[in-house]
Protein backbone atom coordinates (compact mmCIF):
# COMPACT_ATOMS: atom_id res chain seq x y z
CA UNK A 1 0.00 0.00 0.00
CA UNK A 2 2.71 2.49 0.92
CA UNK A 3 4.54 1.73 -2.31
CA UNK A 4 1.39 2.50 -4.29
CA UNK A 5 1.17 5.92 -2.63
CA UNK A 6 4.83 6.66 -3.31
CA UNK A 7 4.51 5.47 -6.89
CA UNK A 8 1.50 7.72 -7.50
CA UNK A 9 3.29 10.77 -6.05
CA UNK A 10 6.31 10.09 -8.23
CA UNK A 11 4.10 9.93 -11.33
CA UNK A 12 2.89 13.48 -10.56
CA UNK A 13 6.51 14.58 -11.07
CA UNK A 14 7.06 12.38 -14.14
CA UNK A 15 9.30 10.01 -12.20
CA UNK A 16 9.06 6.29 -11.60
CA UNK A 17 9.68 3.90 -8.75
CA UNK A 18 12.34 1.34 -9.55
CA UNK A 19 11.71 -1.92 -7.72
CA UNK A 20 14.57 -4.31 -7.03
CA UNK A 21 14.76 -7.87 -5.76
CA UNK A 22 16.09 -7.48 -2.21
CA UNK A 23 17.26 -11.10 -2.06
CA UNK A 24 19.53 -10.58 -5.06
CA UNK A 25 20.87 -7.17 -4.04
CA UNK A 26 21.68 -7.99 -0.38
CA UNK A 27 22.08 -4.29 0.40
CA UNK A 28 22.65 -4.84 4.14
CA UNK A 29 25.60 -7.15 3.37
CA UNK A 30 27.27 -4.90 0.79
CA UNK A 31 30.55 -3.21 1.66
CA UNK A 32 30.89 -0.05 -0.47
CA UNK A 33 34.55 0.43 0.39
CA UNK A 34 35.69 -3.04 -0.67
CA UNK A 35 32.95 -3.45 -3.30
CA UNK A 36 31.97 -6.89 -2.04
CA UNK A 37 29.21 -8.72 -0.16
CA UNK A 38 29.95 -10.15 3.26
CA UNK A 39 27.56 -12.52 5.00
CA UNK A 40 26.94 -11.43 8.58
CA UNK A 41 25.91 -13.76 11.37
CA UNK A 42 22.75 -12.97 13.28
Amino acid sequence: MILNIIERKLKYNNQELIKINTREVKASQYNHIKDENKKRSI
